[in-house]
């Protein structure tokens, strides 16, 4: 494997795994955020009007910026992922693994996070107007469709994992490079 090949699968390395992280973090903070909110119980005067829970609409403002900001960077890290494979190289099995990776990032942003920031869009909307009812509508039809947004980051972690261990395998098969003699004097 030549230098070239190797920067490249570093720079997928870092890149799978930042995406890791990314993933996971918004997970966490989603997972704190949420009950904290629900324990503080606040009432926002921006939503004086409305009768349902206060708590989902202030976590549901923190949390929907961090998924949508998660969205586009993991489609970018993908990308970046996918093109140091390429650069790099790799064939078989592991070269199809960053195609994957970015597939599943770009449909679960357009497939599910897309409709679920325009349902939540739409419920804090009614919410801020006072329509109870069609807030309520809205957040039923968000809560059905988070199960997918949760199996969507899930495969698309599982695919993230994937590819780091495929870049950290391909660069513990590499042979060292030995250096040019006229580099070290």
């Amino acid at each position: 494997m030549g230098r070239r090949a190797i920067v490249a699968e570093i720079i997928g390395l870092a890149a799978a795994s930042l995406w890791c992280g990314l993933l996971l973090t918004c997970g966490f903070v989603a997972a704190l955020i949420f009950p904290t909110m629900k324990s503080l119980s606040p009432q926002l005067p921006g939503f004086a009007l409305y009768d349902g829970d206060h708590w989902r609409i202030a976590a549901g403002q923190f949390a929907a910026p961090m998924f949508g900001l998660l969205a586009w960077i993991q489609s970018l890290l993908a990308l970046v992922i996918f093109m140091s494979c390429r650069i790099a190289g790799r064939r078989g099995m592991t070269a199809h693994l960053p195609s994957a990776a970015f597939m599943s990032a770009l449909l679960s942003g357009i497939l599910v996070y897309r409709p679920m920031m325009n349902l939540i869009a739409g419920q804090w909307a009614a919410a801020a107007e006072g329509h109870s009812a069609r807030a309520a509508a809205s957040a039923l039809q968000f809560a059905a469709m988070h199960r997918w947004a949760s199996v969507s980051i899930s495969i698309t972690l599982i695919l993230a994992v994937a590819s780091a261990a495929a870049c950290a395998a391909a660069l513990l098969r590499a042979q060292p490079i030995a250096p040019a003699a006229a580099a070290w004097r």
